[in-house]
């Protein structure tokens, strides 16, 4: 399983990272308006990097 999240709110997108970070899930949690297409930042997981 990968999990791509994107979210408007930056302070939701940083919760869906600390959780996703320690349940070791491999995610990418973007900070951008999923409709528009608009991108602000951009954050993988450690289990991303390391390829879990």
């Amino acid at each position: 399983m990968h999990v791509t999240a994107i979210d408007v709110d930056p302070r939701a997108a940083h919760m869906a990272f600390v959780q996703f970070s320690l349940l070791h899930i491999p995610a990418t949690v973007i900070v951008g308006n999923s409709l528009t297409l608009e991108t602000r930042e951009y954050w993988f997981t450690p289990a991303h990097i390391l390829g879990g």
